[in-house]
């Protein structure tokens, strides 16, 4: 998962079948190389982050899943100031969501849609929460019209006043009943939806050229990469 600012670029590593990374990386553009390591708060997400940043000091996680395989989801958001590389928190979600979409826009922290507590079910849930200068001014998050059709792993931008959600996934792996350690037991749809700030509302868009999972978007009307169904395929498998 990969969050930008005006001249570094922050990976951290999602999390695999065994480990988890607990520390993030910054490259330097200018000397080519990766640099600083970070590391990453105990209470935040590993995987299944919603991400997104005001583009130029603040990058703001949101939610996700605390641990490996099909582990419970965390209400737990945080900011990271890419300046003074150091973490703060953010009041906490409503209700956990995994890789839900998230965008930075008219002094706003905008959390959107995602797969609810179970991991599966999609959801259509937008929240905002006001941020200046890397902190929270609301002491809650505020409920915003729901999108017309829910997912997570979207990708999403602000154009024209007005944000837009594309791609994502449908349904997901979910944790075997009673096992302790949430081992892993869909299909991917491709949608996309707009809403109008000025109206608060949301409306459906055109379908995705191809579903898409995992897309990627920031400030321009396009999908790149992610993971498409195969003929034939119900089942998605991690790579």
């Amino acid at each position: 998962m990969i969050a930008y600012s005006t001249r570094r670029q922050f990976l951290k590593t999602s999390a695999g079948l065994i480990a988890l990374a607990t520390t993030g990386a910054a490259f330097d553009f200018k000397k080519e190389k990766w640099t600083a390591r970070v590391r990453l708060p105990e209470d935040m997400a590993q995987t299944h982050v919603g991400e997104g940043s005001d583009e130029e000091r603040y990058i703001y996680l949101v939610s996700g899943q605390l641990g490996a395989d099909c582990r419970p989801a965390t209400t737990n958001c945080f900011v990271f100031d890419a300046k003074n590389r150091s973490f703060g928190k953010l009041p906490p979600l409503p209700q956990a969501r995994y890789a839900p979409t998230v965008q930075v826009w008219r002094g706003r922290l905008h959390s959107v849609a995602g797969a609810k507590e179970d991991r599966n079910t999609p959801s259509v849930d937008h929240w905002s929460i006001a941020v200046e200068n890397g902190k929270a001014i609301e002491k809650e998050w505020r409920w915003e019209p729901p999108l017309p059709h829910g997912g997570h792993h979207r990708a999403s931008a602000v154009i024209q006043n007005a944000l837009y959600v594309f791609g994502g996934q449908e349904g997901d792996y979910i944790a075997i009943p009673g096992d302790p350690d949430c081992r892993c037991t869909a299909e991917s749809l491709c949608t996309s939806s707009r809403w109008n700030r000025g109206r608060r509302t949301h409306r459906s868009g055109p379908g995705c050229p191809g579903g898409r999972s995992r897309a990627a978007g920031r400030t321009w009307a396009g999908g790149a990469g992610g993971c498409h169904r195969a003929p034939g395929r119900s089942r998605r498998r991690e790579t």
